[in-house]
């Protein structure tokens, strides 16, 4: 009678175990489990209010794109890669995604003709914007070191000289592609368009004239904000004005001055 009164209150207490269990999933496991299963937009939801809660997560903005792009959304899809690149700019499977979007997309826009926006995707698409600086601050820690000895060290004057040419180069070009990835960070903010089609007008206002149309995940960089419109330009140097709630910037944090 003892071990059929403990198997029965082990039959009553173990289903509210597993319950609580269920209950107590973390946001993370419950996007997760609801994307292997299929329901995306539950997962786009639990996926989104873990960022709306401040969480800035390489894997949170992957697996968001990665259900947007389930839904079909390419422009949301390609803002939450790209926001994931910012983090881990070297990952396979997240540039892989990112080149089938760009294969799909309406907007083909041409090569970069910008010098300084191409100095800057030089190093934007295989580092972070620290990682960078903190190279850049070694090299300049080892030239300093050999400029030291060669000032200190007269006798070894001779064979330090060309080392301390060749990492002043290294260092000069360093500064130079930290200076581009700054500036265009800074003050052209990449943007991803988020609606299906946009018009872009020749100023910033429905009553200026209408240029050309564009789609959704088109890769721009914002130039200029004036009345909720922002003027942007297309790699091939394309430019126009287009409503801001039709675009979002891939830097959450990124601001442009409104005239």
């Amino acid at each position: 009678m003892r071990w059929l009164s403990l198997v029965l209150l082990c039959s009553l207490i173990l289903p509210v175990l597993v319950e609580g269990q269920t209950e107590t999933l973390d946001p993370m496991q419950q996007a997760n489990s609801a994307y292997r299963e299929g329901d995306y937009e539950t997962a786009i939801v639990v996926y989104a209010g873990l960022l709306d809660a401040g969480v800035r997560d390489a894997v949170v903005y992957f697996n968001l794109g990665n259900a947007y792009f389930q839904t079909g959304d390419l422009g949301l899809a390609m803002l939450n890669y790209r926001r994931a690149q910012h983090l881990i700019p070297r990952d396979t499977e997240l540039n892989e995604n990112m080149t089938r979007i760009r294969a799909r997309r309406i907007d083909l826009p041409a090569e970069e003709t910008d010098p300084v926006n191409n100095l800057s995707a030089i190093t934007a698409a295989i580092m972070t914007l620290n990682e960078l600086a903190w190279i850049v601050l070694m090299i300049w820690v080892l030239w300093g070191g050999v400029l030291a000895v060669v000032i200190l060290r007269s006798e070894w004057r001779p064979w330090l000289q060309v080392p301390l040419i060749a990492v002043g180069i290294v260092l000069l070009v360093g500064i130079l592609l930290l200076g581009s990835r700054l500036y265009v960070e800074a003050s052209r903010p990449a943007a991803v368009v988020i609606a299906p089609i946009a018009p872009v007008m020749s100023g910033p206002g429905d009553d200026y004239l209408e240029h050309f149309q564009i789609f959704e995940a088109a890769e721009v960089r914002a130039l200029e904000m004036r009345d909720g419109w922002v003027r942007f330009s297309l790699p091939g140097g394309r430019q126009g004005w287009i409503a801001q709630e039709n675009i979002a910037f891939v830097d959450i944090d990124a601001r442009l001055e409104s005239e």
